[in-house]
């Protein structure tokens, strides 16, 4: 009788849970553990993989846009709503649109250079992106991108 509780009370496998963990160490807002537990046992194995795969491009992006933690999904709500198959920004747009760096865009600021591969990480009034390097130079008082 006390083993049909426990299985009760935790229906998922010892699998499911040392993937849990590998998702738990990824994920950047370790909040409701429990919800977002039960949220990754109901995936199938299929799932549980391509979820690892794919959340170190959304933890990327985040970092990138410097998105605010409350904006960034609870763990359950991200699992529950199969977010890792959103498409991320870098997927939905050319390479060097929105999010990367506007310096020598068009070839406007050092003849003959290329353009910056860095990220923008801020925003000037215009809607610009740049770097911290170039926003400096250029003398922006850039403002931080909020997500």
């Amino acid at each position: 009788m006390a083993s049909g509780r426990v299985l009760h009370l935790f229906p998922w496998s010892p699998l499911a849970a040392d993937n849990f963990a590998a998702f738990w160490q990824l994920y950047p807002k370790r909040t409701h553990r429990m919800e977002a537990l039960r949220a990754w046992a109901k995936l199938g194995a299929q799932d549980r993989i391509e979820c690892l795969r794919r959340t170190p491009l959304f933890v990327r992006e985040w970092e990138r846009k410097c998105t605010e933690r409350h904006f960034i999904p609870n763990p359950a709500s991200f699992i529950n709503g199969r977010r890792w198959e959103d498409e991320l920004d870098d997927e939905a747009t050319p390479l060097g649109s929105l999010g990367q760096c506007e310096w020598n865009r068009n070839g406007n600021r050092d003849e003959g250079k290329p353009r910056c591969p860095e990220p923008g990480r801020f925003q000037n009034q215009q809607g610009q992106y740049y770097c911290p390097t170039h926003a400096e130079q250029l003398g922006v008082k850039p403002r931080k991108v909020s997500g």
